[in-house]
């Protein structure tokens, strides 16, 4: 979750591809930015450096970062200014500003991949001398770019796909999904059940045949020792681990298992749990039943939750199908989100044939779900829109219902989901 701070370069930098908490435009005081963030949780502030005031002294940035952690702020300089000066950039530098940039493709760079001083030093050393005019000179833009250095990662990753294409990629790629067996994944090309795919398409999705796939598959897996194990616990305290993980980037995990885990703790009360694996961003929820744990220690720690009923699982990329009973994979179905994601991995597809597949934050109409079905041979659980996580949204309970996490209140069954086990 990141901070953007706009505003000469505000088109530039309003669609980036990247998660935003917060947005502010306008010119700022150094001291006013401070008091704005110096308590707000967020990853990195992209801040677009005409939005202070005075930004053409360096004295601005050095009051700046004296506020806030520099190595958690991006630079974003206008291009063949002033600022990008070598003697400009030495007297950040010294500040200990090293994440600076002109273009987007830095400012994506620098959010997973923080400068250091060595990064950047051949710029402070250009910076000690001048000219004979007594000007220091103007970084040229190949040094520029050797700050943020995304390019070299682009071929090595394309030339990782076409090896893994011309070998045998099913074994060696998204190990996320490794412990899922292969016989699945003819079934969405048989013709028959292309007709259960068109006969209910709408907001929720709701498949007939889909549940009898989908029910089982976790009971196979019980032949791993970790899985024996997980679920030995599961029936000592009632526990039900729900896992939920992103499959194109950002697809939305995080928030989707802080909304579940609220409307069920407004149900229930008590026993509702989240966990996040190996991140920090539940911290942003302030719940102190939402908490981080370790792939390694995440069975552990849920053995010793004795009043826990069902855990909610952020996974984060970490294959940890031996301990949830059901994993929802969420798909963002945008055009950019989808080609980058085959771009990584080819077969990814493949290996989501009959799993529990959501399409999160989607816009989809019901015939363009249709098409998706059809075209990826995939069943698609539920098509969910955009959600304000700031409030009660009823499509969660009924999102719930259709993952079978939740009974029907409808269906007359106490029994008829998952979580029906517990329901008073």
């Amino acid at each position: 979750m990141n901070v953007l701070v706009l505003n000469e370069q505000q088109n530039q930098l309003q669609n980036i591809e990247v998660d935003i908490i917060k947005s502010i435009t306008g010119s700022f005081q150094a001291s006013e930015l401070i008091a704005l963030f110096k308590d707000f949780f967020y990853n990195k502030m992209i801040l677009d450096v005409t939005a202070l005031k005075d930004y053409n002294n360096p004295e601005t940035y050095k009051e700046l970062v004296e506020g806030l952690n520099p190595d958690k702020v991006i630079f974003y300089l206008p291009e063949g200014s002033d600022l990008c000066t070598s003697g400009f950039l030495s007297r950040l530098i010294t500040y200990g500003i090293y994440n600076f940039t002109t273009n987007i493709e830095g400012v994506i760079y620098l959010i997973n991949n923080s400068n250091t001083y060595k990064d950047v030093e051949h710029i402070q050393k250009m910076g000690e001398g001048t000219t004979d005019s007594g000007q220091y000179e103007e970084v040229p833009p190949t040094q520029m770019e050797q700050v943020v250095p995304p390019p070299p990662l682009e071929p090595s990753r394309e030339q990782e796909v076409q090896r893994l294409a011309q070998e045998e990629p099913q074994p060696t790629q998204a190990p996320m999904f490794e412990q899922q067996p292969a016989q699945p994944m003819p079934q969405p090309t048989q013709p028959p059940q292309q007709g259960v795919f068109y006969q209910k398409v709408s907001m929720h999705l709701d498949r007939p045949q889909q549940q009898p796939v989908q029910q089982p598959m976790p009971q196979p897996v019980q032949q791993q020792a970790p899985q024996q194990q997980m679920n030995q616990q599961q029936n000592v305290g009632n526990v039900l681990v729900i896992g939920v993980q992103n499959v194109t980037d950002n697809a939305g995990a995080t928030s989707l298992v802080y909304m579940m885990k609220k409307e069920l703790s407004s149900m229930y009360g008590q026993g509702v749990y989240a966990i996040e694996i190996e991140k920090s961003d539940f911290l942003a929820y302030n719940d102190k039943q939402m908490f981080s744990e370790t792939a390694d220690d995440l069975a552990k720690t849920i053995r010793k939750m004795s009043d826990a009923k069902i855990i909610f699982v952020d996974l984060n990329g970490h294959d940890l199908g031996g301990i949830c009973h059901d994993i929802i994979y969420l798909i963002e179905p945008s055009i950019i989100k989808l080609h980058s994601l085959m771009q990584r991995n080819k077969s990814i597809i493949a290996m989501l044939r009959g799993k529990k597949v959501v399409l999160n934050k989607s816009l989809l109409t019901q015939k363009e779900v249709q098409e998706f079905e059809y075209e990826s041979g995939l069943q698609i659980k539920y098509n969910m829109p955009p959600l304000n996580d700031r409030k009660r949204n009823e499509i969660i309970i009924d999102f719930m219902q259709r993952c079978n996490i939740i009974s029907n209140t409808n269906s007359g069954s106490s029994q008829s989901g998952i979580f029906g086990l517990f329901r008073k």
